[in-house]
């Protein structure tokens, strides 16, 4: 996540599991990096396989949620006509 957030500048992460740390992480480090250069992590999305390495849009309706670090989220993605 290191190399992602510092050498890449990164927005962001989508990863099609429960969250970006491994499951018995208790200090989170992937979700605080990510936090400190301003990304966001997307968590248990679907057919990211179809999804080009690059050059498409993607939209994420999150809820607007007073005092939460997260909420739940629609996201699309738009591909270009091939």
């Amino acid at each position: 996540m290191c190399f992602l957030c510092r050498e890449r500048s990164i927005a962001g992460i989508g990863i099609d599991s429960p969250g970006v740390d491994g499951g018995a992480s208790t200090d989170f480090a992937a979700n605080r990096m990510l936090a400190e250069h301003g990304g966001l992590h997307l968590e248990n999305l679907c057919r990211l396989e179809q999804l080009p390495p690059a050059g498409f849009q993607l939209f994420i309706g999150a809820l607007p949620l007073a005092g939460g670090s997260g909420s739940p989220c629609r996201v699309i993605a738009l591909m270009p006509l091939l």
